[in-house]
């Protein structure tokens, strides 16, 4: 008669034991202050499991470093939510720890793992988002980026995410943060020939950007009634990005519907082109005009990217330079020129 017995092996036994220890308040040496305002929580652990797990507190719990009281080690990290430490914690305990895309907290634990020195938890928070996360990527593009650009161990997020803005850059408008991107960084985007959108949904998201950075406040469902300095620091904020708007692309009913609503913000010279354009076309050649502002789409031609970076995100740059940016004022004089230069010709002829 044969007879089997099954042992643990002691790595499982030892992890087990260690991980228990988690709930066990029985010599822990460390209470760490975790969180800011009304999320503050107080965690406590061990010391020699901290050490042992992480490089950070290996540091940190240094005799040079340590403030005790009453024989415990007191801490604070006032820059991470109590919830992402828990998580942190019981990781350091027990090895384990639950990783989803459901909301942005994996940003945050990365950050955290990332201050921590916890090499293991970066490699699979890592590779979970770039294999499991392609879609979360791109719905949010920009908070993804500026986390991965400024961590040194996310090099490859960062470069996903630099492949994914340089072959669709629209999703960059699309993204659920596009509203706190910088300046130069949104300038640079809307330089871009290869968005594929429309000119006037740019339009609807720029001015939308452009509220969020000069008052929260506003609504665009009551425009009638903004005060003059309401509309003065819209009209600041946008200044620079109006030359790089491609209007002779928006018919004239969007137009109406949209920008003339917001007609303060545009150059005089700017209103009275487009005025002429959607009332007689045919004086404003559309050719010549692209030749400024090239329709935008896929089939144009592709830019790359910097080196540069800028706010944690990479500056777009164009392989043949910039755009030249339209001067209106200089464009209708001469197509005005033009326009008498035929003229002339066709009397030459009679």
């Amino acid at each position: 008669m044969s007879t089997q017995k099954t042992t643990r092996s002691l790595p499982y036994i030892l992890i087990s034991e260690i991980a228990a220890l988690i709930e066990d308040s029985d010599d822990k040496d460390v209470s760490v202050k975790v969180g800011q305002d009304n999320d503050v929580k107080i965690f406590t652990a061990h010391s020699i499991i901290l050490r042992a797990r992480s490089r950070y507190f290996k540091v940190a719990l240094s005799h040079s470093w340590i403030r005790k009281e009453n024989g415990i080690i007191s801490m604070d990290k006032p820059n991470i939510r109590p919830i992402i430490f828990e998580k942190i914690l019981r990781y350091i305990y027990t090895g384990d720890i639950t990783l989803t895309l459901e909301n942005d907290d994996i940003l945050d634990i990365l950050i955290a793992a990332d201050e921590m020195i916890l090499e293991a938890l970066i490699k699979s928070i890592l590779d979970y988002i770039i294999s499991e996360g392609m879609d979360w990527i791109k719905e949010n593009i920009v908070k993804v980026q500026r986390v991965a650009s400024s961590l040194e161990a996310c090099k490859t997020l960062s470069n996903k995410c630099n492949e994914i803005m340089k072959a669709e850059p629209e999703i960059i408008f699309k993204s659920k943060s596009y509203l706190t991107i910088e300046k130069d960084f949104l300038l640079d985007l809307l330089k871009r020939n290869d968005l594929d959108m429309k000119e006037i949904e740019i339009w609807d998201l720029l001015v939308k950007w452009g509220i969020a950075q000069s008052d929260e406040n506003l609504s665009l469902d009551n425009i009638k009634n903004w005060s003059a300095d309401n509309k003065q620091k819209l009209q600041t904020t946008l200044k620079d990005c109006i030359t790089h708007i491609r209007f002779f692309q928006i018919n004239s009913e969007d137009y109406y519907l949209k920008v003339y609503p917001f007609k303060y913000i545009l150059p005089s010279q700017l209103k009275k082109d487009l005025k002429a354009y959607y009332l007689a076309p045919k004086l404003y050649p559309k050719e010549k005009l692209e030749g400024y502002a090239p329709k935008r789409g896929k089939d144009n031609i592709k830019m790359g990217f910097a080196t540069q970076t800028f706010g944690k995100i990479p500056i777009f740059e164009t392989s043949f330079g910039e755009l030249p940016i339209y001067d209106y004022q200089t464009k209708s004089e001469q197509l005005e020129k033009e326009s008498e230069e035929k003229e002339q010709a066709v009397r030459k002829v009679r």
